[in-house]
């Protein structure tokens, strides 16, 4: 017992069919514990249970000293830890918190959690997660300096708007990076009213997030920012970041508009000619095919309106032969 009570470091990996990684039983032998390493464990579904802790000095003690979380791998992870009678734990020494490849991973932490000390947050392939952050949570954020998220498909902000007020102000004074990579659903960083402040920030990354059509719906002030990362070597700026990501989104649905009409002319083109009476049938599918693409990528009203008149014309053309 001893020695776990010095134990600093703790690796969790491959652990059999239990559900928790750290049950509470063991959180008060652990608190010099400061990096914490679970790794494809596939039956566990939280990672410190708090079920038990029920006086204020158990919660407060509860891994007060960790530093370092890695969670790489966990197929049934849902959460990190669940809320314990409204109060969550202080993970007030917490730096780095690093969450990868945990498909069903519907929630980070509860609202009650904060992270005054948090420098890095990265959180790459969670499938499940609709947003990253409730707005108290953000709120501590700060020390925070590198921001990371990708690899979401269900994401659509990363800070939730539940709980916030459209006079709430979020400061992530010393963020200086954020990267937002392959984020399907992504609209917005966030949907609230909540005004955020960047006085730190001179990096974004928006790369692969189709449906983002702005930074945030609150005022977002960035003093250092002055270009946007879309892709290696390619950045954008039109003055301001909101107006900056409406611009990118409108780009990227016109560009994809005029590469859907020009293969829809090609496709006219053939089907006057003798190798389109041959191939008709595999027209149509391609024709069916680039239709539902267009739907994928949210085409602009207007290209959506015309479009489609010219397919439904030519779907239901006939070809004779002679």
């Amino acid at each position: 017992m001893e020695s776990i009570c010095k134990l600093r470091v703790l690796n969790v990996l491959r652990y059999g069919d239990n559900l928790v990684a750290i049950p509470s039983f063991m959180l008060h032998t652990l608190h010099n514990l400061e990096k914490l390493n679970v790794r494809r464990c596939g039956s566990v579904k939280e990672v410190v249970q708090l079920e038990e802790l029920v006086d204020e000095e158990s919660h407060a003690m509860a891994l007060a000293k960790l530093r370092e979380v890695q969670l790489h791998d966990l197929p049934e992870l849902t959460h990190l830890c669940k809320e314990n009678f409204k109060r969550g734990p202080r993970f007030q020494n917490l730096e780095t918190l690093e969450v990868w490849n945990c498909d069903r991973l519907i929630s980070l932490v509860p609202s009650s959690v904060t992270f005054q000390n948090l420098a890095t947050l990265d959180v790459w392939s969670c499938g499940s997660l609709v947003n990253l952050l409730p707005p108290s949570t953000a709120k501590s954020l700060v020390q925070l300096k590198n921001l990371k998220v990708g690899g979401s498909d269900m994401m659509k902000e990363v800070v939730s708007e539940g709980g916030g007020e459209a006079t709430d102000e979020i400061a992530f004074c010393k963020l200086e990076h954020i990267a937002l990579v392959c984020l399907a659903n992504l609209t917005s960083f966030c949907s609230g009213g909540c005004t955020f402040t960047f006085p730190s920030l001179d990096h974004l990354v928006v790369e692969e997030c189709p449906k983002m059509k702005v930074f945030s719906q609150g005022f977002s002030t960035t003093p250092r920012l002055e270009r946007v990362e879309v892709a290696d070597n390619e950045w954008h700026w039109e003055g301001d970041l909101n107006t900056t990501i409406q611009k990118l989104f409108i780009q990227l649905h016109v560009r994809h508009q005029g590469t859907l009409s020009i293969g829809l002319e090609l496709i006219f083109e053939i089907g006057h000619t003798e190798l389109g009476c041959n191939v008709i049938v595999w027209v149509k599918v391609l024709v069916l095919s680039m239709y539902v693409a267009m739907h994928m990528w949210l085409l602009l009203p207007e290209a959506i309106s015309n479009i489609k008149e010219n397919l439904e014309g030519f779907l239901v053309c006939d070809v004779s032969y002679e």
